[in-house]
């Protein structure tokens, strides 16, 4: 019983995974934050959209990590969330810290 894999965000430092056979931190990516308000529903989304899609968990992670960062270095809470489009262009020009 109980959960088999738990993903924590840790904002800078980016992201936790934990399975019962593995553990790991998922690097944030290296911005300048604008505004954070959205940026957890950018990651929540963006993963549930990854997972959905079939991708592995450290993949799906990185996605999440990317539209979570791309969120925060816009204002506002649905203005700053990115096409698919823009999260995997912001994946190839970005840096993972």
């Amino acid at each position: 019983m109980g959960p088999q894999t738990v993903v924590l965000t840790l904002g800078e430092r980016g992201a936790y995974l934990a399975t019962q056979k593995h553990e790991e931190r998922v690097p944030a990516y290296s911005i300048q934050a604008t505004d954070v308000t959205a940026a957890g529903d950018a990651f929540n989304g963006a993963l549930a959209v990854a997972m959905a899609e079939g991708r592995e968990m450290q993949d799906a992670i990185v996605f999440a990590n990317a539209a979570g960062a791309l969120a925060a270095t816009r204002a506002g809470a649905q203005p700053s969330l990115g096409t698919r489009d823009e999260v995997e262009e912001f994946i190839r020009r970005s840096k993972r810290g």
